[in-house]
């Protein structure tokens, strides 16, 4: 599975992350068309069938794809965060690097 081409807006990623965290949260808790597209495409589950809470309300599992799509963006938003931090700070060390240089040759014009 090809996660690069899933997109899921910042509401549907925080519920399938608040899935995995809480899975014994209510289903009433969470928006049905949410719950419904998450199982269509296969990251979360329900229990009805093997086990029921309070005999009518099911727990919704994140399956294996699931977890796997979490981990993938976790590590996708740890890439980008890393080049960007990197990037920032190269910046700031040339920066720095042309104010020291600047800096330098002023100092030595006013030694002449």
């Amino acid at each position: 599975m090809n996660f690069d081409e899933i997109v899921l807006s910042k509401d549907e990623l925080k519920m399938l992350k608040s899935l995995y965290d809480h899975p014994e949260q209510p289903s009433e808790n969470f928006n049905q068309d949410m719950l419904r597209h998450f199982i269509k495409n296969g990251f979360i589950q329900t229990n009805k069938g093997n086990f029921v809470i309070d005999n009518s309300k099911p727990l919704y599992l994140l399956t294996k794809k699931g977890e796997r799509y979490l981990r993938y963006i976790a590590k996708d938003n740890f890439r980008f965060w890393t080049h960007q931090v990197i990037s920032i700070a190269a910046l700031i060390v040339s920066i720095l690097a042309i104010l020291l240089s600047i800096l330098s040759l002023w100092l030595s014009l006013q030694h002449q």
